[in-house]
């Protein structure tokens, strides 16, 4: 994906670009998006939760042109930073909500 802006993520002390989902890979992805989003980004005892995040973290790598597969993962996501990476990668798809106004604005 050429011309596309990446971002970083550290995932077993390795950094790994991100870039955002293609509209294909986004339909790919609803469902695992759809739970973890009903799980509130940090359900990690929940094995289906843990199944979305690998595809979801997995699909935003290889998107960026890196190789990293779901097994990968398992060694790499972590209780500590598995609510942080998905944050990231939600931010980097725009699925977060920006706030551009200053306190005391209307």
């Amino acid at each position: 994906m050429s011309g596309i802006e990446t971002k970083s993520i550290t995932l077993g002390g390795e950094k790994y670009s991100i870039a955002p989902l293609t509209f294909r890979q986004l339909d790919e992805c609803k469902p695992e998006l759809d739970v973890i989003l009903a799980a509130g980004g940090n359900n990690f005892a929940d094995p289906g939760t843990r199944a979305a995040v690998l595809k979801i973290v997995a699909v935003s790598v290889t998107s960026a042109g890196m190789a990293l597969s779901e097994d990968d993962l398992l060694d790499k996501l972590t209780t500590a930073n598995f609510s942080e990476i998905i944050r990231q990668i939600f931010d980097r798809n725009g699925f977060l909500a920006k706030s551009d106004d200053e306190p005391g604005e209307a």
